[in-house]
């Protein structure tokens, strides 16, 4: 049997896709970031691992699964965001316990008490594994991600 086992989806998750724990797994760490400031309300350990690396587009890298959050928070706290999934390609490595997820998509981010807002095309890779004992959701946190996304246009919200 192949060490590696792919799954690629286009367009939005389904409810077959969502069967996958993985992909499970990251719809629920999505619905953090939907309703404005939500997030806060979660332990950044539900999702991220205490040495979750994140890398920006720039090369910047955050490491630490608090410090991730709290990016998050700084980036999106002035937002309500609403997202159009476009595709998903999960790489699973039975070897090493570990999924790879790449997620395309289009967010669209308006600033609080406004009603137009602005679009930007999203990229990101996630490094899923099992979950450090007593933490994460489902018995996953995510490890390292990689985002690739314009953060102009954000910049002077912030």
């Amino acid at each position: 049997m192949a060490p590696y086992e792919t799954l690629y989806h286009s367009g939005p998750p389904t409810p077959d896709l969502l069967q996958h724990p993985v992909l499970s797994f990251y719809a629920k760490y999505g619905a953090n970031f939907i309703k404005p400031n939500e997030f806060r309300d979660a332990p950044f350990d539900d999702f991220y691992s205490a040495d979750t690396v994140f890398t920006e587009t720039d090369g910047t890298i955050i490491h630490g699964g608090a410090v991730v959050w709290e990016h998050y928070d700084e980036l999106f706290g002035p937002f309500q965001h609403t997202h159009d999934a476009k595709s998903f390609v999960l790489i699973t490595d039975k070897e090493e316990e570990k999924y790879t997820l790449y997620i395309e998509d289009v967010t669209t981010f308006v600033p609080h008490g406004k009603t137009e807002g602005t679009t930007i095309p999203r990229f990101f890779i996630y490094t899923i594994r099992k979950a450090d004992p007593g933490k994460g959701t489902d018995g996953f946190q995510i490890c390292a991600i990689r985002n690739f996304f314009d953060k102009t246009p954000l910049q002077k919200y912030n």
